[in-house]
């Protein structure tokens, strides 16, 4: 068994650069079901999926972020749900989701208005 906190640096990087393609490829092993699982759960349309990992992203900065105010705050997966439950959203225009993802304004309305429908995002006040 290896003491975790005598490795060094160097050790880290000889160990992660001798299993680097093995490590590459089961990441995009799991990046892709990732994807393909996001693209069928959301309604078979990949621009929905889309949207969906844009406001996914915002929620995670947002919580990494917390860090960055105070070095004590949680931000372990075992505390993800009680991070998650006090997030509070700030408001997107969806002009700025179309810009973000590149599509356009029309489209993205209607795939934010079909999340809310289905109560994947939640709409508060405008």
């Amino acid at each position: 068994m290896i003491n975790c906190n005598n490795i060094s640096p160097k050790i880290i990087k000889k160990i992660y650069l001798d299993n680097y393609f093995f490590m590459h490829e089961k990441f995009l092993l799991h990046q892709s079901e990732f994807i393909s699982t996001i693209y069928k759960h959301y309604f078979k349309d990949l621009e929905t999926a889309n949207i969906v990992l844009y406001f996914s992203k915002l929620l995670h900065q947002s919580i990494l972020r917390k860090k960055d105010i105070d070095l004590g705050q949680d931000i372990s997966f075992g505390n993800f749900w009680t991070n998650h439950s006090n997030y509070i959203q700030d408001n997107i225009k969806i002009i700025n989701v179309s810009l973000n993802l590149s599509l356009p304004k029309e489209t993205t309305r209607r795939k934010i208005k079909k999340l809310i429908k289905y109560k994947v995002l939640k709409k508060k006040k405008k």
